[in-house]
């Protein structure tokens, strides 16, 4: 059951996504996972953004995406 609840101005999502070496057998499922989440969240929220960050090492910031840009964040996560 996934429930996303009315919101009154336009959410903003901050996706954190660990790609260090210890998460190295997960990331398959990691990048699958936030790939859902996403699509989810635009479905229930379209005007909502969304914020991709990943660490390993350091933070590197990869972008803020709407739901016009779904494509382009699906290529960000699957890279």
């Amino acid at each position: 059951y996934f429930c996303v609840p009315f919101a009154p101005t336009p959410p903003n999502y901050h996706f954190i996504l660990d790609v260090s070496g210890s998460m190295y057998s997960e990331l398959s499922k990691l990048k699958e996972s936030a790939l859902r989440l996403a699509r989810l969240l635009f479905e229930f929220q379209p005007d909502a953004t969304l914020s991709l960050k990943t660490f390993a090492t350091e933070i590197r910031v990869l972008g803020q995406y709407k739901i016009h840009t779904l494509p382009q964040l699906e290529r960000v996560i699957m890279g």
